[in-house]
Parts: C-alpha cells; sequence; structure tokens
C-alpha cells in the first residue's frame, strides 16, 4: 500500500513537471512569436528565420506532446530568447509574465 502510493506521487509529480515544461513552452513560444511578428521589419532578416524556425519546432514539440522534445524545444527557445530581446530594434517594454516564466526555467 505504501509502495504503491509513493509510486503514485512520484508519477504526479512527474505528470506536473510535464505539463509545467509544456505550458512554458506554449508561453515562450507565443512571446516569441508575437515580438518576431510586432518587429519583423526592424530584426535582421537571418534573425527573423531562425526564430521562425524555433517557433515552429516548438509549436510541433507542445503539439505532440513529447517530454523529451518538449524539455530540448524549452532549453533551445530559452537559450535564444534574450538574443531576441537585446536587439535594438526591440528594446521595448515586455510582458513581465513571459520574463518572469523564464526566469524560472
Amino acid at each position: 500500500m505504501l509502495l504503491s502510493t509513493t509510486v503514485d506521487s512520484e508519477e504526479d509529480k512527474n505528470r506536473k513537471e510535464a505539463i509545467e515544461d509544456k505550458n512554458k513552452l506554449d508561453q515562450s513560444t507565443y512571446g516569441l512569436e508575437k515580438l518576431v511578428k510586432e518587429n519583423k521589419d526592424k530584426i535582421p532578416e537571418d534573425m527573423a528565420t531562425e526564430a521562425e524556425e524555433i517557433i515552429k519546432n516548438a509549436r510541433e514539440a507542445v503539439e505532440s506532446g513529447d517530454e523529451s522534445k518538449i524539455k530540448s524545444e524549452l532549453e533551445k527557445i530559452n537559450d535564444n530568447y534574450p538574443k531576441y530581446l537585446n536587439t535594438p530594434a526591440t528594446h521595448l517594454p515586455f510582458p513581465m509574465g513571459i520574463l518572469m516564466a523564464l526566469a524560472r526555467t
């Protein structure tokens, strides 16, 4: 009985973590997509193309529900996100919820 409860608790914890990662990726993807769309004419074309590829891969990972893909794409988007925020064209106010989500990762 105790072993069963411990296993269930561990499964619940893993499920919760997977859902949180999926939500973080979805939010970060939305934020990057919005940033790029609103500033596409100000962002260098190669950076915009790279961002669109990152967004596409992240959306596919979210839709697939594959935990390893989600973690991989979350890491990729978090590694690349600051580069888009730090271009002179995008030094704009940014939604604090997205920044807070990124800071927690």
